[in-house]
């Protein structure tokens, strides 16, 4: 509305259109979230998805850089391997959140694994983002189980994630990684 009203522009401009199209499915997806079981088969068949994408990883992604990132091969939708990560990061922190609500032991080890293959995914695509985003969400989502602890391990998971995010500690992973090549 800003752009249209004080700038003059076209609500169909190029960049425009996306809003446009992002607020009407905000509408969409708030009407089908009211319904019972959503969240779950949505989340279901995210996974599902994302294992069909499994094989058309691109390990030479990012040729360009100094190290290996893992993407899609540029024929897939989620070709950049931050979109890549965001969509596993939801289903990891689903899975996450099933395991912990789960009532049974093998439903617990069935989801613990789902995300722990989730979560690999996301750390092949070397997006800290992602990882810090995760590390937040199953944090919030932990709430009940936290507690009282609730708070300073959200504040100790949020200042992590500044740390790593900031790359303070790229440097010395880079001193480690140099470590491991070196014989000893």
């Amino acid at each position: 509305l800003i752009q249209a009203i004080f700038h003059g522009e076209s609500p169909m401009a190029p960049y425009n259109r996306g809003f446009v199209s992002w607020a009407l499915t905000l509408v969409v997806v708030q009407c089908l979230s009211l319904r019972e079981g959503f969240l779950r088969r949505y989340a279901i068949a995210s996974l599902a998805i994302g294992l069909l994408f499994l094989p058309y990883l691109d390990f030479n992604y990012n040729v360009t850089a100094e190290y290996e990132r893992v993407g899609l091969d540029s024929s897939v939708g989620l070709s950049n391997g931050n979109e890549l990560a965001a969509w596993f990061g939801f289903c990891c922190v689903y899975m996450i959140v099933v395991a912990v609500e789960a009532k049974r032991n093998f439903a617990r080890i069935l989801s613990l694994s789902f995300a722990a293959g989730c979560l690999f995914v996301v750390g092949l695509t070397v997006s800290r983002g992602a990882l810090g985003g995760i590390a937040i969400a199953t944090v919030v989502a932990l709430r009940r189980v936290l507690k009282r602890g609730f708070f300073p391990v959200l504040l100790l998971v949020a200042l992590s994630a500044v740390f790593f995010l900031s790359g303070f500690f790229d440097r010395a992973i880079d001193f480690y990684a140099a470590r491991k090549s070196e014989e000893t």
